[in-house]
Protein backbone atom coordinates (compact mmCIF):
# COMPACT_ATOMS: atom_id res chain seq x y z
CA UNK A 1 0.00 0.00 0.00
CA UNK A 2 2.71 2.35 0.88
CA UNK A 3 4.39 1.65 -2.60
CA UNK A 4 0.77 2.39 -4.06
CA UNK A 5 0.48 5.80 -2.15
CA UNK A 6 3.59 7.02 -2.76
CA UNK A 7 4.52 5.94 -6.44
CA UNK A 8 5.93 8.64 -8.67
CA UNK A 9 3.31 8.62 -11.75
CA UNK A 10 4.75 10.77 -13.84
CA UNK A 11 7.67 8.08 -14.28
CA UNK A 12 6.32 6.22 -17.11
CA UNK A 13 6.82 2.80 -18.93
CA UNK A 14 7.65 0.98 -15.34
CA UNK A 15 5.56 0.12 -12.87
CA UNK A 16 5.52 -0.79 -8.92
CA UNK A 17 7.69 -4.04 -9.06
CA UNK A 18 7.38 -7.02 -6.35
CA UNK A 19 9.55 -9.44 -6.08
CA UNK A 20 9.00 -12.61 -4.23
CA UNK A 21 12.44 -14.39 -3.15
CA UNK A 22 13.29 -17.90 -1.15
CA UNK A 23 14.53 -15.36 1.69
CA UNK A 24 13.58 -11.77 1.08
CA UNK A 25 10.61 -9.38 -0.27
CA UNK A 26 11.91 -6.54 -2.49
CA UNK A 27 9.62 -4.00 -3.62
CA UNK A 28 11.10 -1.33 -6.07
CA UNK A 29 8.98 1.67 -7.08
CA UNK A 30 10.33 3.78 -9.75
CA UNK A 31 10.52 7.40 -9.97
CA UNK A 32 12.41 10.32 -7.21
CA UNK A 33 11.85 10.54 -4.12
CA UNK A 34 10.30 13.59 -2.57
CA UNK A 35 12.28 16.52 -2.59
CA UNK A 36 11.97 17.36 1.18
CA UNK A 37 12.91 13.21 2.02
CA UNK A 38 15.76 11.48 2.21
CA UNK A 39 16.12 7.43 2.46
CA UNK A 40 18.40 8.96 5.78
CA UNK A 41 15.18 10.17 6.78
CA UNK A 42 13.74 7.35 6.24
CA UNK A 43 15.96 5.39 7.57
CA UNK A 44 16.07 7.60 10.95
CA UNK A 45 12.89 6.40 11.65
CA UNK A 46 11.52 9.92 12.49
CA UNK A 47 7.76 10.00 11.06
CA UNK A 48 8.81 12.49 7.91
CA UNK A 49 6.27 12.65 5.69
CA UNK A 50 5.19 14.43 2.28
CA UNK A 51 1.89 13.06 0.32
CA UNK A 52 2.87 12.87 -3.68
CA UNK A 53 -0.53 11.88 -4.23
CA UNK A 54 -3.00 13.44 -1.76
CA UNK A 55 -6.30 11.74 -3.74
CA UNK A 56 -4.61 8.27 -4.00
CA UNK A 57 -3.73 8.56 -0.46
CA UNK A 58 -7.07 9.90 0.44
CA UNK A 59 -9.15 7.35 -1.07
CA UNK A 60 -6.72 4.37 0.53
CA UNK A 61 -7.34 5.71 3.75
CA UNK A 62 -10.80 6.22 3.30
CA UNK A 63 -11.51 2.68 2.85
CA UNK A 64 -9.25 1.08 5.38
CA UNK A 65 -6.42 0.23 3.48
CA UNK A 66 -4.04 2.93 4.99
CA UNK A 67 -3.82 5.50 8.41
CA UNK A 68 -1.82 8.10 6.64
CA UNK A 69 -0.07 9.36 9.88
CA UNK A 70 3.40 9.14 8.75
CA UNK A 71 4.25 6.18 10.02
CA UNK A 72 3.80 3.17 6.70
CA UNK A 73 7.93 2.48 7.19
CA UNK A 74 7.76 2.77 10.83
CA UNK A 75 5.13 0.07 10.89
CA UNK A 76 7.19 -2.28 8.44
CA UNK A 77 10.54 -1.78 10.80
CA UNK A 78 8.42 -2.47 13.85
CA UNK A 79 6.29 -5.47 12.28
CA UNK A 80 9.96 -6.94 11.31
CA UNK A 81 11.12 -6.73 14.86
CA UNK A 82 8.03 -7.80 16.86
CA UNK A 83 8.78 -11.37 14.60
CA UNK A 84 12.20 -11.25 15.49
CA UNK A 85 13.21 -10.59 11.70
CA UNK A 86 16.13 -7.94 10.56
CA UNK A 87 15.66 -4.81 9.41
CA UNK A 88 14.55 -3.81 6.45
CA UNK A 89 17.05 -2.50 3.48
CA UNK A 90 16.12 0.74 2.40
CA UNK A 91 17.49 1.93 -1.01
CA UNK A 92 17.11 4.87 -3.59
CA UNK A 93 19.35 4.01 -6.93
CA UNK A 94 18.58 4.82 -10.47
CA UNK A 95 15.92 7.15 -9.77
CA UNK A 96 14.36 3.57 -7.96
CA UNK A 97 12.98 3.45 -4.51
CA UNK A 98 13.10 0.04 -2.92
CA UNK A 99 12.49 -1.67 0.17
CA UNK A 100 13.41 -5.12 0.86
CA UNK A 101 12.54 -7.61 3.53
CA UNK A 102 14.67 -10.49 4.44
CA UNK A 103 13.35 -13.66 5.65
CA UNK A 104 16.30 -13.98 8.51
CA UNK A 105 15.76 -14.05 11.83
CA UNK A 106 17.78 -12.10 14.20
CA UNK A 107 18.74 -14.88 15.68
CA UNK A 108 21.46 -17.81 14.80
CA UNK A 109 20.17 -21.44 14.60
CA UNK A 110 21.86 -22.16 18.07
CA UNK A 111 20.19 -18.90 19.68
CA UNK A 112 16.72 -20.40 18.77
CA UNK A 113 17.88 -23.79 19.83
CA UNK A 114 18.47 -22.12 22.95
CA UNK A 115 15.57 -19.85 23.16
CA UNK A 116 13.14 -23.03 22.26
CA UNK A 117 14.33 -24.54 25.85
CA UNK A 118 12.29 -21.32 27.31
CA UNK A 119 9.25 -21.13 25.14
CA UNK A 120 6.84 -22.80 28.38
CA UNK A 121 7.34 -19.44 30.30
CA UNK A 122 6.26 -16.76 26.93
CA UNK A 123 9.41 -14.52 27.48
CA UNK A 124 8.81 -11.34 26.60
CA UNK A 125 11.28 -9.45 23.99
CA UNK A 126 13.54 -7.87 26.54
CA UNK A 127 13.64 -11.32 28.59
CA UNK A 128 14.70 -13.30 25.48
CA UNK A 129 16.98 -10.98 24.49
CA UNK A 130 18.83 -11.59 27.61
CA UNK A 131 18.31 -15.12 27.59
CA UNK A 132 20.01 -15.54 24.32
CA UNK A 133 23.21 -13.67 25.88
CA UNK A 134 23.54 -16.71 27.99
CA UNK A 135 23.35 -19.15 25.21
CA UNK A 136 24.54 -22.29 26.49
CA UNK A 137 24.67 -20.82 29.58
CA UNK A 138 27.64 -18.22 28.72
CA UNK A 139 28.12 -15.88 32.23
CA UNK A 140 27.10 -12.30 30.99
CA UNK A 141 27.71 -8.75 32.93
CA UNK A 142 25.20 -6.23 33.44
CA UNK A 143 26.77 -3.66 30.59
CA UNK A 144 25.69 -6.28 27.92
CA UNK A 145 22.51 -6.97 29.54
CA UNK A 146 22.07 -2.90 29.28
CA UNK A 147 23.15 -2.35 26.06
CA UNK A 148 21.31 -5.41 24.66
CA UNK A 149 18.22 -4.58 25.78
CA UNK A 150 18.80 -0.77 25.13
CA UNK A 151 17.78 -0.29 29.11
CA UNK A 152 18.00 3.60 30.64
CA UNK A 153 16.58 3.33 33.49
CA UNK A 154 18.61 1.37 36.35
CA UNK A 155 14.76 0.61 37.46
CA UNK A 156 13.50 -1.18 34.74
CA UNK A 157 16.98 -2.89 34.78
CA UNK A 158 16.39 -4.41 38.20
CA UNK A 159 12.78 -5.36 37.59
CA UNK A 160 13.99 -7.33 34.45
CA UNK A 161 16.83 -9.02 36.15
CA UNK A 162 14.86 -9.58 39.20
CA UNK A 163 11.52 -10.91 37.04
CA UNK A 164 14.08 -13.74 35.28
CA UNK A 165 15.76 -14.66 38.76
CA UNK A 166 12.20 -15.56 39.49
CA UNK A 167 11.43 -17.50 36.68
CA UNK A 168 15.12 -19.52 37.37
CA UNK A 169 16.55 -18.47 34.29
CA UNK A 170 19.23 -15.75 35.64
CA UNK A 171 21.61 -15.97 38.11
CA UNK A 172 24.37 -14.27 40.16
CA UNK A 173 27.81 -16.37 39.86
CA UNK A 174 30.72 -13.94 40.48
CA UNK A 175 30.38 -10.89 42.25
CA UNK A 176 30.84 -7.48 40.76
CA UNK A 177 34.75 -7.52 42.31
CA UNK A 178 35.28 -10.93 41.17
CA UNK A 179 34.13 -9.75 37.97
CA UNK A 180 36.44 -6.89 37.87
CA UNK A 181 39.44 -8.94 38.82
CA UNK A 182 39.05 -11.70 36.22
CA UNK A 183 38.55 -8.31 33.33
Amino acid sequence: MNAITHRDYSSEGRGIEVKIFNDRLAINNPGELLSSITVKDLKSLSGVHQSRNTCIARVLRETGNVRELCEGIIRIHELMKSNDMVEPVLEYRNKTFSITLFYKHVYSTEEKLWLEEFDSLTLSREKKTVVRLGVNGRLISAKEIFEAVGIIDEKEYRELIQSLRLHGILSTTMSSKEATIKT
